[in-house]
């Protein structure tokens, strides 16, 4: 095997490695929260790439990416979620029957269980 062809074969068996969906990439990992899946950018599959920080002391959570973007959201006690970082528009999906609530804004989509939200709250 060509020199080039054995490090185009290594190369593409690294990057499958890496897309292990139940790991979360090292960078997103040393940001402190606790992982969770996203769908960034549009991507058709949830993979396990975002972090959860819940605020202390709030109503508020923030999803990091692993590139450095994150969302922020806030429990309005009278309209419910709300994207708090921003004017785009949320939508909402899944509930306490499925145990995650699915939070889509724009491209992005997040896979969070109900019971990593401030207090649990749905």
């Amino acid at each position: 095997m060509a020199p080039l062809a054995k490090f185009l074969s290594l190369s593409i068996g690294l990057a499958l490695a890496g897309c292990g969906r139940g790991e979360v990439s090292p960078e997103i990992s040393e940001q402190g929260g606790k992982p969770v899946e996203c769908a960034l950018a549009g991507a058709a599959d949830f993979a396990r790439n975002c972090m959860i920080v819940v605020e202390s002391g709030e109503d508020t959570f923030l999803i990091r990416h692993s590139d450095g973007g994150f969302r922020r959201f806030a429990l309005d006690p009278e309209t419910g979620w709300q994207v708090a970082d921003g004017s785009a528009q949320l939508e909402i999906g899944g509930g306490p029957d499925t145990g995650s609530m699915e939070f889509s804004v724009g491209k992005d989509r997040y896979l969070v269980p109900i019971t990593e939200l401030p207090g649990g709250k749905s």
